[in-house]
C-alpha cells in the first residue's frame, strides 16, 4: 500500500481528473451508465479511505478542496441517478461492498438496502 500511495503523491491532479470525470460522467448518464458511474465512485473512495494521506499536506490545499467538491458534486448526481432510475439489480452489484458505498443503492429500497441485498460486506 505504501507503494501506491507514494506513486498516487505524484499523480494527485491525475486522481482529481478522474474525479471530475467521474462527474462529468455521471451528470449526462442513463440507467445503463449508473453501474460504471458506481464503479468510478468505489474507486474514488477506495483512494480517499487508503491513499488520501498526501492530500493532508500543505502545498496539497487547493487539491483536497477541489477534489473534496467534486466527490460532493458526483454524490448528488448518483442520488438523482438513483431517484430517476432506481437502484441497480443486484446481480449486477458486487459482492463484498462496504455499507459505506451506498451509490449503488442510491434510492430508497423496499426493507432498504441492508436487508435486501446480501452481498453487504461478504469476503470474496
Amino acid at each position: 500500500m505504501a507503494r501506491v500511495s507514494a506513486a498516487l503523491r505524484n499523480r494527485l491532479d491525475d486522481v482529481w481528473d478522474f474525479v471530475i470525470d467521474a462527474k462529468i460522467d455521471a451528470q449526462d448518464a442513463r440507467d445503463d451508465e449508473q453501474f460504471d458511474a458506481s464503479w468510478k465512485r468505489s474507486a474514488i473512495q477506495i483512494f480517499l479511505d487508503h491513499h488520501a494521506d498526501a492530500l493532508g499536506e500543505p502545498e496539497n490545499e487547493s487539491r483536497r478542496v477541489g477534489i473534496a467538491e467534486d466527490v460532493e458534486m458526483l454524490d448528488d448526481e448518483l442520488r438523482r441517478l438513483g431517484q430517476a432510475y432506481g437502484p441497480l439489480p443486484d446481480d449486477e452489484c458486487p459482492l463484498g461492498l462496504p455499507r459505506s458505498h451506498w451509490w449503488w443503492w442510491p434510492a430508497p429500497l423496499p426493507g432498504g438496502p441492508h436487508e435486501r441485498y446480501k452481498g453487504w460486506d461478504e469476503p470474496r
